[in-house]
């Protein structure tokens, strides 16, 4: 058996035994030859835990960084949101343009090749900017 019942003396322990009680838990894991519990083995080869933060000072301090982060974020989320809102503002006012231009260019102007444009252009009298048949450059 492995545990000690306390009537035994040092000698009659094993040595990974012995070892173990006086804190060398390196030798007990190179002493015990496969005589050590499982579970008490993964226990002692397993990481130490982690180190417990007892300085309030160094929480306090840590706590309001992470208060520092979280508002700078916020504020580069609203930043962000803003810009959208911005250019989703502008995109509109451009359809609107757009659709505002569309619908005047088909309401106002008669088609080029329409029997009204060139009434329009036939019955107008020559002036010096017109083409006319006596134009020098004309055959």
């Amino acid at each position: 058996m492995w545990w000690s019942t306390g009537r035994e003396t040092r000698a009659t322990r094993p040595l990974w035994q012995q070892a173990l009680l006086e804190g060398d838990i390196d030798t007990a894991l190179a002493l015990e030859a496969g005589q050590m519990p499982a579970t008490l083995r993964a226990r002692l080869t397993a990481p130490p835990p982690a180190p417990v933060i007892d300085d309030c000072a160094a929480l306090a301090a840590l706590l309001g960084r992470l208060e520092a982060l979280q508002r700078y974020s916020r504020q580069a989320i609203e930043q962000v949101e803003n810009v959208f809102g911005e250019i989703s503002a502008r995109s509109a006012e451009q359809l609107r343009y757009v659709g505002d231009t569309r619908a005047f260019s088909t309401t106002a102007a008669p088609a080029p090749n329409s029997c009204a444009t060139k009434s329009a252009w036939s019955s107008r009298p020559p002036t010096a900017s017109s083409p006319s048949s006596s134009a020098p450059w004309s055959t």
